[in-house]
């Protein structure tokens, strides 16, 4: 596990929605810049890394830390609770706020995971997120593929189709179904 990130390590990586790093100490000079996907920052529930410069410049504005454990899985109860303290009261000029270095520290993130591997195509789309968020998907079908249906379902509930890539995250976790098919676009030149 990495104890630091260097420099630039992950600079203007535009597809990266989620890093975990359950073991950083250090994060150098301009880690993440221009990462404009990146929405979830797994880090040490243990203790606070410290940053350089620049190293979320360019990241979205709508992004969530989570704290984990030594073995990257997310803290829960009085742990978490401690661990999002020691992010509020870190030194990053305001530690009046919910926030760490721009990054959105709450108790109340839901996860959002696939039911099941898609073929032909991908989905990018952030783990965590609290409840009222807008989430935004980025769907990528393969060349010669379409999307054909997009949805979720909640702790188990009925499907809900996503209507053009966005959904509002529900009060529990998620489970989104994804399936691309074959374009069957057929392009006729002088009449063949």
């Amino acid at each position: 596990l990495a104890e630091s990130v260097a420099y630039g390590a992950f600079w203007e990586c535009t597809s990266l929605t989620s890093v975990k790093l359950p073991a950083v100490e250090r994060i150098g000079y301009g880690v993440f810049y221009g990462c404009f996907s990146l929405r979830n920052l797994l880090l040490p529930g243990a203790s606070v890394p410290s940053v350089g410069d620049n190293v979320f410049e360019g990241c979205p504005s709508d992004r969530w830390l989570v704290p984990v454990d030594a073995g990257g899985n997310r803290l829960t109860g009085q742990a978490l609770t401690d661990a999002l303290n020691r992010y509020r009261s870190a030194n990053d000029g305001n530690t009046t706020d919910d926030l760490w270095r721009g990054w959105q520290l709450s108790d109340r993130l839901h996860r959002i995971t696939l039911a099941s591997t898609p073929e032909h195509g991908r989905v990018l789309f952030p783990e965590w997120v609290p409840a009222g968020a807008r989430v935004q998907l980025k769907v990528l079908p393969d060349a010669g593929f379409r999307l054909e249906k997009l949805s979720y379902r909640v702790d188990g509930g009925a499907e809900t189709p996503i209507v053009d890539g966005t959904f509002t995250m529900p009060d529990g976790d998620v489970v989104l179904t994804v399936r691309f098919v074959e374009n069957a676009l057929r392009v006729r030149l002088n009449g063949d």
